[in-house]
């Protein structure tokens, strides 16, 4: 009996590796993207780190050199796998620790500051308080016109819209604020270094250790900060 063909199918792509992260969360070594044929094979993400603009302009170079040198190893061999994987991640870490702020900060717009701070007149007043669930880059906006208005420092504020970079400090003056991160325009003020000194342990795992480890777990390799103390490097 002859029927109608009423299902078509397109062909997407010819992928020869994939490493699967989390749902939506995926890299690709192909040949062939629809109609296009590559010379050679392309790595190509889809929502990992390596393609979104909050992280670090650094930290997704790196990650986009140790993912694409992925497809070159030998995946049977985990022993091998996991050790020129650690390499890779050592000399990225000796990288970073000469780095500026600035390189190696998370970017955000705070699009919506005036939903989860007050004026920060009140804040002098009444010192520092969060809303539950205030994302991460607000909060740190919120840090940063509380100490230049406290502290009478020169820079503009952040306020609805204002694009800003943050990073994770440690207060060294903890009756002045005691919190983990701040955020600010442009450089980062040269006065902040009185008050904070730079969390560079918690700004290397934040950005580049954490996604790494996403891909160690996966592939079952265990700790990618193993056998390295990491505290001591950055000190």
């Amino acid at each position: 009996q002859n029927l109608n063909n009423i299902i078509n199918f397109k062909r997407e792509g010819v992928i020869l590796d994939m490493i699967i992260l989390a749902k939506k969360k995926y890299i690709k070594n192909i040949i062939r993207n629809e109609s296009k044929v590559y010379d050679k094979p392309q790595v190509k993400y889809t929502g990992v780190e390596v393609v979104r603009s909050d992280v670090p302009r650094f930290t997704r170079d790196e990650l986009d050199s140790f993912y694409k040198g992925l497809f070159k190893l030998d995946y049977k061999d985990r022993e091998k796998l996991r050790k020129e994987c650690l390499q890779s991640i050592w000399k990225t870490k000796k990288k970073f620790k000469v780095l500026s702020i600035e390189q190696v900060s998370f970017n955000s717009a705070v699009k919506e500051y005036t939903k989860w701070a007050k004026d920060t007149d009140w804040y002098i007043k009444n010192g520092l308080e969060y809303e539950k669930g205030v994302p991460i880059h607000v909060r740190a906006a919120m840090n940063y016109n509380y100490l230049i208005k406290k502290l009478n420092l020169p820079y503009q504020p952040v306020s609805n819209g204002t694009k800003v970079k943050y990073a994770y400090v440690k207060s060294k003056k903890p009756n002045l604020i005691q919190q983990e991160v701040v955020a600010y325009v442009g450089n980062f003020p040269k006065e902040l270094y009185d008050v904070f000194d730079i969390d560079w342990k918690k700004q290397y795992d934040k950005s580049y250790l954490s996604p790494i480890q996403k891909f160690f777990d996966v592939m079952n390799l265990g700790d990618a900060g193993e056998n390295e103390n990491v505290s001591k490097f950055f000190d």
